[in-house]
Formats: structure tokens, sequence, C-alpha cells
């Protein structure tokens, strides 16, 4: 399977960072081989990081060890260069803002800002709705948010999938100027601008590397991975994707554990 592709987009979790339980140690979390076959293919052609995650030293780290040029974060509502400069920013509007807050706490929902490390919490400190990534977090009830007018992103859960499902119906009639992108296996929900996705994040940086982006591809396993799509040309997505995401994408990868990005960029003939 050969692809001529010009860059690539790679989403973090679940995808490049193949050893999550090692994230904290100096391999970042990533196998010898996917950032073995990262540098590589970055020597010959651009290879961007594209998450959720907020710019954050970890990011960095990533993008400094594998040669890429920008991060876009937290769903494209801000891309950083490798220096952490700021480049752009598509935040959600105060009004809008104090809305959506107002939202999640009358429905008891978790919440974080910004992707800050803390989750904020109505009546309880925990719910059955929780998934491995909550214990990376620090917990704080309502009353202990910082007074951010106008945030980027938001991700709130605390709710079945099928009540998530039903949230995103109601928020989508309400605010009809967010974006919302189910992750966590269906669990939660991340909200920035509608006018921010990882798809006009990489159309954006595309601009500035000067390559088109439709002859680019993004690789990914989530919701947001999908918004990829329709600026990115191919959206491709990792074996551990729902099958609600996989019937997005134009290739299937091995499932992202065990160097499946390594695996994928053989099977392309990067490498």
């Amino acid at each position: 399977m050969e692809k001529n592709f010009n860059a690539f987009f790679i989403d973090l979790d679940g995808t490049t960072i193949d050893i999550p339980e090692e994230q904290n140690t100096e391999n970042l979390g990533i196998s010898e081989q996917n950032l073995y076959a990262l540098q590589q293919i970055s020597k010959k052609k651009p290879i961007i990081i594209s998450t959720g995650r907020a710019n954050s030293e970890f990011v960095l780290n990533v993008a400094n060890k594998i040669g890429a040029p920008y991060c876009i974060c937290m769903n494209g509502s801000l891309i950083v260069d490798n220096k952490n400069k700021i480049i752009k920013t598509t935040p959600i509007d105060e009004k809008t803002t104090i809305k959506l807050i107002e939202y999640m706490q009358n429905h008891n929902l978790f919440y974080t800002m910004n992707e800050g490390g803390i989750i904020y919490y109505g009546n309880k400190q925990n719910c059955e709705f929780e998934r491995p990534w909550v214990k990376w977090h620090k917990k704080l009830p309502y009353a202990e948010r910082p007074n951010i007018k106008t945030p980027c992103k938001f991700l709130c859960y605390g709710a079945s999938k099928d009540k998530i499902n039903n949230i995103i119906i109601e928020l989508r009639k309400e605010l009809p100027n967010l974006e919302f992108h189910k992750v966590s296996f269906g669990y939660s929900i991340e909200i920035t601008n509608k006018n921010a996705s990882k798809g006009k994040g990489g159309q954006y940086v595309a601009s500035l590397l000067h390559i088109d982006p439709k002859k680019a591809c993004h690789i990914g396993d989530t919701g947001n991975d999908i918004n990829s799509l329709p600026e990115i040309g191919t959206f491709i997505a990792m074996g551990n994707a729902t099958d609600e995401v996989k019937k997005h994408a134009k290739i299937i990868a091995p499932d992202f554990r065990n160097s499946g990005l390594y695996k994928l960029f053989k099977l392309l003939k990067e490498i």
C-alpha cells in the first residue's frame, strides 16, 4: 500500500502515544519504533501534531522529539509552533461561555477548561462514567472555577452514552455556534468554537507550509479526528477507533498499541 501524502497530521492519545502508562517518563509514552518512524519521515515531509490536548510542556516535548514544526492544540482552537509561540486562536465568546457553563452545572456534569488539568464538579466528586485519563487530573468544586471569559475548549462528562448523545442534540440547538466531538468511547464531549476543528487547523498550517491540504492525511482514533475532514484530504483511523469513527476513514491502520503507527507507515511505504 503506497500513498504519496505530502504531510501527516497526527493525533497523540490513542495514536502516537502507544505506551500511555509511560507518558510521564523520558520516552513520553512513545515506543522506539514509533519514534524512529516519525523522526525519519519528518526529515523528508512535515509531521504536525493535531491533538485535543493543550499546548503543554508534554506536547511541546513530543513536537521537538519528533521534529514537528507546529502543534494544532485543543482541536484546532489553538495553534502554536514548536517553541510555543501562539500562531492562531479561535476561542469561545464570553456570552456563549456563560450559557455553556450554566448548562453543564445545571446538569451536574464534570468539566475541564482549556485542558488545564483540573476537573470541576458539582454534587459529587466521582461518577461511574469516568475514563482512565481522569486520574491524571485534580478535582475542584464548581465554586473554585477560575473566571476565564473566553476559553478555547471545554470537555465534559458524567452521563451515559445515550444521555451524552442527547446533551449534544440539546446543546447544538441552544448554542449553534459551538462544535461538539464525542471522545472517550462516547462518554465525553469536547466543545470548541464552531470555527475550530482539526481540519480547519490543518488547513491553516498547510498554508504556512505552502502545501496542499487535500494531498495530506490526518491519523487519529476519535470523534475529533473525523473533523479533520473535509479540509484534509485523507483520514486514516487507527484500529482501536470505534466503528462510528472508522466509517469515515479511507484506511484502517493497526491498533495503536505495540507501535501501531510504525506499522502503518511501513504499510504506506514511508519507511
